[in-house]
């Protein structure tokens, strides 16, 4: 396992975020940075992205539009693992390169992926055992990254702000 040699999080300021890769196409982006900016507004500095394909990618940009208007906030790209874009299209890929080059700092917690690796459900748990806060997009069900790691921060008494 890697473990970029960032300091430990102050769990109190940091935020993780989680949800569906498959967003509708009602998805709200603009409620999604609302969100977020009331979150910061509570005093949480940092952030926590997962960088996959989906809600991540929209938090990203959101966050860093917050940032552009000038929140003093810092985001996290945790990057399960090295190759994570390998298997993304390549508009998909470009994208996530792009947020990568703009995070404040990453988190790789492997060198690879491979079919028998926990590394998304490691990355997962990272983030949560890192905050005090969960911002998520949930639509339900009880499979999948997302209802697993709101099922952690639940047993961990992780605050939960549900889009």
């Amino acid at each position: 396992m890697i473990l970029n040699e960032l300091p430990p999080f102050k769990s109190q300021v940091t935020a993780a975020l989680t949800g569906h890769r498959a967003l509708p196409r009602t998805f709200d982006d603009e409620k999604l940075k609302r969100t977020l900016r009331e979150v910061a507004g509570r005093g949480f500095e940092i952030f926590l992205v997962g960088m996959a394909v989906g809600f991540d990618t929209h938090a990203f940009r959101a966050l860093d539009e917050l940032k552009e208007e000038g929140l003093d906030i810092k985001i996290y790209a945790a990057i399960p693992c090295l190759d994570q874009a390998s298997r993304f299209t390549q508009k998909s890929k470009e994208e996530y390169d792009r947020l990568v080059s703009r995070a404040d700092g990453k988190i790789v917690l492997y060198e690879k992926f491979d079919d028998n690796s926990e590394c998304m459900l490691v990355r997962n748990r990272f983030m949560v055992d890192n905050a005090s806060l969960l911002v998520a997009y949930y639509r339900g069900g009880t499979q999948g990254g997302t209802a697993h790691t709101i099922h952690y921060a639940e047993k961990k008494g992780i605050e939960i702000v549900t889009l």
